[in-house]
C-alpha cells in the first residue's frame, strides 16, 4: 500500500495542526483502497 506510507508521515506532520481534518481524510483514502 504505497498510499499508506504517504498518508502516514503526512498525517503525523499535519495532524498536529489539523488533527480532525487529516484523520478523516486519511480514513477516507484508506477506505478507498
Amino acid at each position: 500500500m504505497p498510499f499508506a506510507g504517504q498518508l502516514g508521515p503526512r498525517n503525523i506532520g499535519l495532524g498536529t495542526m489539523v488533527s480532525p481534518t487529516e484523520e478523516i481524510t486519511t480514513l477516507q483514502d484508506v477506505s478507498r483502497l
